[in-house]
């Protein structure tokens, strides 16, 4: 499936997802790879959500899992949740200001981590031709609150 069959902003995928790899992450675990140049690249399945479709590319933010990493903007992170209840905040974590995102999966396979968290503030550009696969939506309210937050940072910068 490629990013041609995500037909909307807010809808949910995963990729698969390199970048390199920071100097002082350890190279004998699983998802590292040389490259040219003697690079090293960490590969990883990520999860996405579409913010603005563009012609031939899509800007999307990812979602990775908590915020306790120092030097992380909680004040640029929100919970981002499947199921019925939001789930609890992380012991230590600070309250983040901005609302919960829900998402329906399209299956009960695809439940996102109790620890899910959205970075608002680091669009990905994810070109047309990658291969990812849809496995959700955010429900009506988040999808405007998301876009509400969207704006906010596209109009601060």
């Amino acid at each position: 499936m490629f990013v041609g069959a995500v037909t909307h902003p807010t809808q949910v995928f995963i990729k698969l997802h390199t970048e390199e790899a920071g100097s002082t992450s350890a190279s004998d675990t699983f998802g590292f790879s040389t490259v040219a140049y003697d690079g090293r690249v960490y590969s990883q399945l990520r999860r996405f959500v579409v913010v603005k479709p563009r012609p031939k590319e899509f800007y999307c933010l990812c979602v990775g899992k908590g915020t306790m990493k120092k030097g992380v903007d909680k004040n640029a992170h929100t919970i981002i949740y499947t199921g019925d209840r939001v789930p609890p905040k992380l012991a230590g974590e600070r309250e983040m200001r901005k609302a919960p995102l829900r998402v329906i999966p399209d299956g009960p396979e695809e439940m996102l981590d109790p620890m899910s968290r959205i970075n608002l503030g680091k669009p990905y550009p994810v070109e047309w031709n990658n291969r990812v696969k849809p496995i959700g939506r955010l429900d009506a309210a988040s999808r405007v609150q998301l876009m509400a937050y969207w704006r906010s940072l596209v109009n601060a910068s």
